[in-house]
Order: C-alpha cells, then sequence, then structure tokens
C-alpha cells in the first residue's frame, strides 16, 4: 500500500503470502545472498545448508550479503540449518542470519552456523517499528565474526522491541579478532523501548574481541 507514501515502512498483513516453506535445500557456492524472505508470515526455513554466499562484490551497488535473513516478515521460524562461509564485502553484513528490517516474530534456533566473516547473528532496523519478538535459542556458532568488523552477535540501527537470546554455545578459537556481541549505530534514545535479554549463553572467547553491548543487555 503506497498510499502514506511510506510504504517501505509498512508491512501490510493482507498483501504478504502465508505459510511458506523452504526445506531441505542445499545452496552452495552463491554470490550474494543465500536464502531469503520478504513479505511473508508464518514460514519456515528448515533442514537447508548454506555453504558460500556472498563471493562477488559489483561494483556501484550496496555490498551486502547474508546465508539465510527475513526482512519485512511476520512470524518466521529458522531451524536446523547450516550456514557457513558467508563473506562481509567491505566490512558489510556477511552473517549467517539476519532478522532485518520490520520482521517480527522471528525465532532462530538449533541452527550451526560456523566460519563466516560477519558474524552468526545480525540484527537490523527495526525503528518507528514496535514488538520484534526476536527469539534466539540452542544453536551454535564456531569461528564466526572472523572478519572481525562486526560481531557474532550484531545489533544495529536502534531495534526496537523484545530481543530474547539464550542457551546458546559460542566458539571462537585462538586469535581470531571476532567480537562476541558487538552494537553498531545503536541508538541511546530507544533504550526505553528495549527489552534485551542475553542469558544462559556459553561464550569460548579464546580470541582477541571485546563486547560492545546494546543498552540493557
Amino acid at each position: 500500500d503506497n498510499s502514506a507514501g511510506l510504504s517501505y515502512l509498512v508491512v501490510a498483513p493482507a498483501a504478504m503470502s502465508n505459510n511458506v516453506t523452504i526445506q531441505g535445500n542445499k545452496v552452495y557456492n552463491i554470490d550474494g545472498d543465500g536464502i531469503t524472505l520478504s513479505g511473508v508470515q508464518n514460514a519456515l526455513t528448515d533442514h537447508n545448508v548454506v555453504g558460500g554466499a556472498g563471493l562477488k562484490t559489483v561494483a556501484g551497488t550496496q555490498a551486502t550479503s547474508g546465508g539465510i535473513w527475513a526482512m519485512k516478515t511476520t512470524g518466521v521460524t529458522m531451524q536446523y540449518n547450516e550456514v557457513y562461509g558467508v563473506l562481509s564485502a567491505g566490512g558489510v553484513d556477511g552473517h549467517a542470519f539476519d532478522n532485518d528490517l520490520y520482521s517480527s516474530n522471528t525465532i532462530v534456533q538449533y541452527n550451526y552456523s560456523h566460519d563466516n566473516q560477519g558474524g552468526f547473528l545480525l540484527m537490523e532496523g527495526q525503528v518507528l517499528v514496535s514488538g520484534t519478538n526476536l527469539i534466539v535459542r540452542y544453536n551454535l556458532s564456531v569461528n564466526d565474526s572472523w572478519g572481525g568488523s562486526k560481531g557474532v552477535f550484531t545489533s544495529e540501527y536502534g531495534e526496537m522491541g523484545t530481543v530474547n537470546i539464550y542457551n546458546n554455545t559460542v566458539y571462537i578459537a585462538p586469535g581470531l579478532p571476532s567480537k562476541p556481541i558487538f552494537c553498531e549505530g545503536c541508538f541511546p534514545s530507544f533504550t526505553n523501548f528495549n527489552i534485551w535479554n542475553f542469558k544462559n549463553n556459553i561464550i569460548a572467547n579464546f580470541g582477541t574481541g571485546n563486547y560492545t553491548n546494546p543498552a540493557g543487555w
């Protein structure tokens, strides 16, 4: 619906696809993104493998890439997937998973993420929209964020709503500059709208990266 002139900022449930399942796929050596969802509700990405994404940068374009990610969705579950080898061109994105612009009620669980240059999870831009209700649990991340410019868990540009990250395991090998938790472009003025819970996670950090926490973590 473009009548308000703000269609980019609006998720219109009536226009969304329902009950989409992406299951059992193997996606290797991709120039850009691996698996993406947009404009869907009640969707499932399950038992997929993405190996190598974001391998090519086109001059004059925004160099973003992700393994499996959602934008402008409601009720997406990402589970039992393996994602590895996603590159971060110019230090942009490069995560295994991404809860992106205006996605709400997302669950990321039981996934195996390893050796992604950006990190395990990117949480992006929920400005002007309340209630992300993001749940991240029971995932394994190994040697993610090896590029050092992002974090294993990266929070960007003022997410609003409830985020619960618990019972995940992160391993970072000696010598890697991976940041376990990294906040980029977080806006302090949104602190009162955020509920951040980061609990019962095992972070085995043998590398050199530090922690930059979003307000309230």
